[in-house]
């Protein structure tokens, strides 16, 4: 059964760790522009499968008034699986300092960032188009924010530290709960219609 290993890796620990159990597989990278700044990230907890071989890896750091959120992929057998970002961010959150707000931009390496954004949204994340954008904002210093929005303008977010209880209640693309957890429901209501 797969399962998040315990440490907490460096970004150059994570890379080779990937690249020794996928040797097959593209190494992990990130766009040159992400592995330093605002968007470096120092820190990597790595999801693996039965035989210990990593199949999926996310980042984060922190800084002073605020964590830094992203990072995540999965291989082609990880993608296979699913529930990687659930497990990932389920392992990652209580390591994060629970005062700061997170934040993170939203670019999916392929497919639909719509799809993508959407999720983050429902997710709690809070993009500059929300409505509640003008109060979020205030999490972060002025000198953050505007650097992130300049880089970012469309596409990054804010979101506070989720209990537990929120995690739970969070859907992830690649989590396969949302179709179970819907045919469930209308098998009971169906049911329940028929009494």
């Amino acid at each position: 059964m797969p399962k998040v290993l315990p440490a907490v890796f460096s970004y150059e620990d994570m890379k080779r760790k990937w690249s020794q159990d996928n040797p097959d597989e593209e190494p992990y990278t990130r766009r040159s522009e992400l592995e330093s700044g605002r968007y470096a990230l120092d820190k990597w907890v790595i999801r693996v499968d039965d035989e210990g071989k990593t199949i999926a890896t996310i980042g984060w750091k922190e800084h002073p008034s605020h964590t830094v959120v992203g990072g995540l992929l999965a291989t082609k057998e990880g993608s296979e699986i699913g529930n990687n970002t659930r497990a990932l961010t389920e392992a990652r959150e209580p390591q994060l300092n629970q005062s700061k707000p997170l934040v993170a931009a939203f670019g999916h390496r392929e497919g639909d960032n719509t799809r993508w954004i959407q999720n983050a949204k429902d997710n709690l994340w809070t993009f500059p188009d929300d409505d509640n954008w003008e109060q979020v904002k205030t999490l972060l210093p002025e000198s953050v924010l505007n650097d992130w929005l300049s880089q970012y303008p469309e596409i990054m977010a804010i979101r506070s530290i989720s209990g537990k209880g929120e995690l739970a209640k969070c859907i992830y693309l690649d989590d396969p709960i949302p179709e179970w957890f819907n045919v469930l429901k209308v098998y009971n209501e169906a049911g329940r219609k028929s009494q």
